[in-house]
């Protein structure tokens, strides 16, 4: 069985956690559990990683704000700064966020609330298999539609 779209990205996930020196972290405050993809209390810092590739869609656009959200909304419940970051393993999807070539409101919020948009350079191999497991999942939705 190959691997799913999910699965592929968790594997992405670690790999780039270990690049930058964190480890995901659930933290509970306030009743709330909050589950960051990177968070080092040592270093004060948080990051959310997005190990989508090549164009960004409103959904996923839509998880890149949410995540950007999760982390405020934590950094405002602790009365703490953190040093914020979303990182991305795609050149692509990093410039598409960067206000500097993709003005947009959501973009602008990376300068206004100082979260730092991190690229993360993945092997050409792990790149492959998020690439393959794109198009599986590809397949298997438009399958799922034909079959409607």
């Amino acid at each position: 069985m190959k691997d799913s779209n999910s699965s592929v990205q968790r594997n992405i996930e670690k790999i780039v956690l270990q690049k930058i020196g964190m480890e995901s972290k659930k933290i509970k405050v306030e009743g709330v559990t909050f589950n960051f993809d990177g968070y080092s209390e040592k270093d004060r810092s948080i990051a959310e990683i997005y190990s989508g590739i090549k164009t960004l869609k409103s959904a996923q656009r839509q998880k890149i704000s949410q995540d950007i959200l999760k982390v405020l909304i934590y950094e405002k419940i602790v009365n703490k700064k953190f040093v914020k970051m979303i990182v991305v393993i795609d050149k692509d999807i990093f410039n598409a966020l960067q206000f500097e070539t993709s003005k947009s409101w959501k973009n602008i919020v990376f300068d206004k609330f100082e979260i730092k948009l991190i690229f993360v350079k993945i092997s050409d191999e792990d790149y492959n298999k998020i690439v393959k497991a794109k198009e599986r999942q590809g397949r298997k939705f438009r399958n799922k539609k034909k079959n409607k």
